[in-house]
């Protein structure tokens, strides 16, 4: 009989640390999640308002280089007399260096000026202005162009940083809720034991084979192990409310992650790991958003610097102009001296004296250049001892795991052959409980590991930026069926 008992005993421990306690729970893996995080979050649709903003910024900047028309007309009379008749017209056509100007003017009255007067005709003039000195290599409006063209860039680089806070954070929340799960379902399978063997204890003192106080030790471990199954029943809930956070449907409205559980995706995790920390710094400094953010600072003060400096060079612009009566009317433009008795020179000089402005913006964005150099190096030591002490963390948990995996097995073969020693009467209740609270704390600590070496992996991948992109892979079916199940257990209708 004793010996039957203890073959039912261990029958029952291996069932309830091999079986799932709840088979009626859909399984929702980090890569599903992933997909509903990256696609229907707010964040994810504020990054791309950011995208749209910073093409907007070009945008805007690629207007200094819109063709401009204008007009002015003027018709004066005073005391019954026509003083003039003035129309002027002209389309500037901004190039990436210089204008192309085209105009037509028609000034009648007799108290036009010879120098501005045309006849009923009116006159039609084509030319092109030069800025030879200030200006001739850059200016204000290609300047702003290619500034704004930077801080494209360095928007992109914000929605990365964006994104990849939100990934990093959703994941730490899943892999917390895969260990608050499964501590609850392992206080929950050893509660299950503990009352099995009460009740088995409670019928062998009636047999009279065992003494009264061992049914008040059973009730006693009952009690604790009691007591840290609500308690993690409520970790989980509350992880669960947490994980919701990050859930969204594609209308916008939350949902909640209800009757679904968590399952290990360390094949998955494990593929995504880089072959050497050269590799991992390497790509780090390369795709980093902060570093990309000092890189395309020092891009946007050296812009201005060069400004500054072609700002020193004087101001001087000269433009030529063809001159044809009429509106483009073809008159005697073949003839071989046509332009040299047709056209109009222009040259418009200016330079400041002292040049203060001028030398003090040269001396303010050569000191923001050399500011941004010192950031971007301190970014490249800041990111670099950040990941090495991410990878030996990371090294760390994984031998950790190994060793804490080989525990738990042991404990339970400890605990295994404590049970038969104890229902073969060479041993006690209190240290059969002993080992049970052993098992219990390893296995706790071991899926407490298992999720603290995920949530160190995708810290580690965020310093390369491999979080970014993991949600583009992430579409498909499967996240459709999913993001399915959760609106119809929300108690929605997809």
């Amino acid at each position: 009989m004793k010996y039957l008992s203890a073959i039912v005993f261990s029958f029952c421990w291996l069932s309830s640390f091999y079986c799932s306690a709840n088979d009626t729970l859909k399984v929702f893996t980090i890569k599903d999640f992933l997909y509903i995080v990256a696609s229907n979050h707010p964040v994810v649709r504020q990054s791309n308002m950011l995208t749209e903003q910073a093409r907007q910024e070009v945008r805007m900047a690629r207007g200094f280089f819109d063709p401009k028309i204008s007009s002015v007309y003027y018709d004066k009379f005073y005391g019954g007399k026509h003083y003039y008749s003035n129309w002027m017209n002209e389309l500037s056509v901004p190039l990436y260096v210089g204008d192309v100007k085209v105009g037509y003017n028609k000034n009648e009255g007799p108290y036009v000026s010879s120098e501005n007067y045309t006849d009923e005709r009116g006159l039609t003039s084509v030319g092109y202005v030069l800025p030879v000195g200030n200006g001739l290599f850059t200016d204000e409006r290609r300047t702003v162009l290619r500034q704004a063209q930077v801080m494209q860039q360095s928007t992109e680089a914000d929605r990365v940083k964006m994104i990849n806070k939100l990934l990093l954070q959703a994941v730490k929340d899943y892999w917390d809720w895969y260990y608050a799960y499964h501590q609850y379902q392992i206080n929950t399978e050893s509660l299950d034991l503990v009352r099995f063997r009460l009740s088995a204890i409670r019928d062998r003192i009636e047999e009279g084979d065992l003494a009264s106080i061992d049914s008040i030790e059973a009730r006693v471990q009952e009690q604790w192990i009691y007591q840290a199954c609500k308690q993690s029943e409520l970790l989980f809930k509350n992880a669960t409310i947490t994980l919701s956070n990050a859930l969204w449907d594609p209308e916008g409205n939350p949902i909640m992650a209800y009757d679904l559980m968590p399952v290990d995706s360390f094949l998955t995790i494990h593929a995504m790991m880089p072959d050497s920390l050269d590799q991992l710094v390497m790509y780090a400094k390369a795709n980093h958003p902060d570093i990309r953010k000092a890189e395309l600072k020092i891009n946007y003060f050296e812009l201005e610097y060069r400004l500054a400096v072609e700002r020193l060079r004087p101001q001087l612009d000269v433009g030529a102009y063809w001159l044809q009566p009429g509106f483009f009317e073809s008159g005697d433009i073949g003839r071989s001296n046509y332009l040299s008795d047709n056209h109009m020179l222009k040259a418009n000089f200016s330079y400041p004296l002292f040049l203060r402005k001028e030398r003090a913006k040269y001396k303010l964005a050569k000191v923001k250049t050399s500011y941004a150099r010192l950031d971007l190096q301190l970014s490249n030591r800041e990111v670099e001892n950040q990941l090495l002490s991410q990878y030996n963390e990371l090294n760390n948990y994984r031998e950790l795991l190994v060793t804490q995996e080989r525990l738990v097995s042991n404990l339970a073969k400890i605990r295994e052959g404590e049970q038969i020693r104890y229902l073969i009467g060479e041993s006690t209740l209190f240290v059969l409980n002993q080992r049970d609270q052993y098992l219990i704390k390893e296995r706790i600590k071991y899926q407490e590991l298992k999720a603290k070496f995920a949530k160190s992996l995708v810290t580690l991948h965020r310093y390369f930026c491999l979080l970014f992109t993991i949600h583009k892979a992430q579409t498909g079916y499967e996240g459709f069926k999913i993001w399915r199940y959760l609106r119809r257990i929300s108690g929605e209708h997809p």
